[in-house]
């Protein structure tokens, strides 16, 4: 049997047939409302005692929640099963319960329109939770002036259908709605795919906001003149504290770039998510260090990708999701690149048993599937399974810059300069300001070769040496680029950088060496290229 959660007012507990299940006194009731709020109804136990006993022990918090706990159970009586506790986190039965404002949005909106405010008359002797009720209510106040729709859902995996609220508006009230919820909608697919981070997505023209565990990512759209612009903010909760923020800007009337920058701002708010929440349990830690991996395989600097494949291992002992043991057989593909004494056949059986784990894991993950679309191409030389893969990443995920950048290298083989271009482009939009940046900025830095965009070539190489100073790959690429152009003071100061990470590099050891890794350098003949002098 269900039971309703009414949070809009002063709150109500009742079961289907309409008995009182309300608990008496304000921290209970508190407690309750809060749990009912957290992504998909669960909350860590530390968080709930920082809330509500920020001023006691450890010991005498912990305390307090339980007695709290135990005293709720009473008052829900037959169905005090709905009420789940564990040593690390406190939730409610998804399957058992509904809550006014994601089941019975219309009434519950309603009710805040004529006056009416979330938990009503709650009154804690704990700032951290009237701070946190303030950012709850403000995230909840409609303002219908500015509304055309609001869309609430609970979370992202097996969320119930949207419901509507529509009135007339402006045309330009419309694209601001659009963009809002393009990058809100793409937020909770990257946060859900990229790292199994479980949030809960609530859509407006005014405000959109995507709530993680300890975490909410604020998305405001509005017109500055006569540019539209996304403010994207991530706020710790429960202190209300803005960790991260980044301001974009979209272009009317091209939904493609506009659906870009969207992805870009999800990927970088998904890490931030991931960066900022409590690692209380073994889902958090397995993120924090498949995201810390995440950043050192992208730096192409070998010793980090030792590091990365250590603590990929240990994220996957965690919790074994689809993209861990996919990147991490990538982050073994590129040790091996970098790395011409790597043992071949250990790094085929290795990575074939990652790509097998992770597709045996979740088939559909469209991460996963462009990470192992990279490792055919890379390791097998299988560029029609790697296209296959990353065909069908893509059309699980548009918003995936990894797989533009992947698809923009088969595309260069197969001669197809210009698709490979705008797809390094494309991945490029996708992923700036994130930690795969320096990847989509290599590839393109080689398509621009090739398409005879040298000026964009070098910037991207440029860019790519700044935000990985220890990766060798950039500036061999900036290097060659000198060379290409004559610009020979440029060509020996970026000469005296590679230096001082690969002491024997020089031209003329890529023109001797068949096993060196600089296969675009070679394809582009600027391994013929005399050395400079230092």
């Amino acid at each position: 049997m269900t039971v309703r959660i009414s949070l809009v007012g002063v709150p109500h507990i009742e079961s289907a047939d309409g008995k009182d299940l309300t608990p008496r006194g304000n921290v209970l009731r508190g407690v309750l409302g809060t749990i009912a709020l957290s992504p998909n109804m669960k909350v860590s136990r530390r968080w709930l005692e920082n809330l509500f006993w920020p001023d006691s022990t450890h010991q005498s918090a912990s305390g307090s929640l339980r007695q709290a706990l135990t005293t709720i159970r009473q008052y829900l009586g037959p169905f005090s099963d709905i009420l789940v506790a564990d040593r690390l986190d406190v939730s409610l039965r998804s399957d058992r319960v509904t809550v006014d404002v994601f089941d019975n949005c219309e009434m519950a909106f309603s009710k805040l329109r004529r006056g009416r405010q979330l938990l009503e008359g709650i009154d804690v002797r704990s700032e951290n939770f009237e701070e946190w009720l303030r950012l709850e209510r403000a995230r909840f106040d409609d303002q219908p002036e500015v509304y055309d729709s609001l869309f609430v859902l609970g979370a992202v995996q097996g969320a119930k259908p949207p419901i509507l609220l529509t009135k007339q508006i402006s045309e330009d009230a419309r694209l601001e709605s659009f963009v809002a919820e393009t990058i809100s909608n793409q937020l909770s697919q990257t946060a859900t795919t990229h790292s199994r981070t479980e949030v809960r997505l609530t859509n407006g023209d005014l405000e959109n906001s995507v709530s993680g565990a300890a975490a909410r990512c604020s998305i405001r759209v509005g017109r500055f003149g006569r540019d539209l612009v996304a403010l994207v903010k991530l706020i710790s909760e429960p202190d209300g504290r803005v960790v991260w923020q980044r301001r974009a800007e979209f272009a009317e009337g091209d939904h493609q770039v506009n659906l870009d920058v969207a992805a870009s701002l999800a990927l970088e708010a998904t890490e931030a998510f991931v960066h900022t929440t409590e690692k209380s349990n073994e889902l958090q830690r397995a993120n924090a260090l498949a995201a810390s991996a995440l950043d050192a395989i992208f730096s192409f600097d070998p010793s980090k990708l030792a590091e990365a494949d250590q603590k990929l291992s240990e994220a996957r002992r965690l919790d074994e999701y689809a993209p861990r043991p996919a990147l991490q057989a990538l982050g073994r593909a590129f040790l091996a690149l970098e790395n011409p004494q790597y043992d071949e056949d250990r790094l085929f059986a290795d990575v074939d048993d990652l790509i097998g784990v992770s597709l045996s894991i979740d088939a559909t993950n469209p991460v996963a599937l462009a990470f192992v679309a990279d490792v055919h191409d890379l390791v097998f030389d299988d560029a029609e399974t790697a296209m296959t893969l990353l065909k069908r990443a893509i059309a699980n995920n548009p918003g995936l810059g990894f797989a533009y950048a992947s698809l923009g290298a088969l595309e260069l083989r197969k001669g197809e300069v210009r698709q490979a271009h705008l797809s390094a482009e494309k991945a490029q939009r996708q992923l700036v300001n994130t930690s795969l940046e320096v990847f989509s900025l290599m590839r393109l830095c080689i398509t621009g070769m090739h398409a005879g965009n040298i000026d964009q070539a070098i910037s991207a190489a440029k860019r790519a040496a700044k935000l990985a100073p220890l990766s060798c790959p950039p500036l061999r690429h900036l290097y060659a680029l000198y060379l290409s152009r004559g610009e020979r003071e440029d060509a020996r100061d970026t000469l005296r950088k590679l230096k001082r990470l690969d002491p024997d590099f020089s031209m003329q050891r890529i023109r001797e060496d068949a096993f060196f890794p600089a296969p675009s350098i070679r394809g582009m003949g600027f391994h013929k290229l005399a050395d400079v002098e230092l």
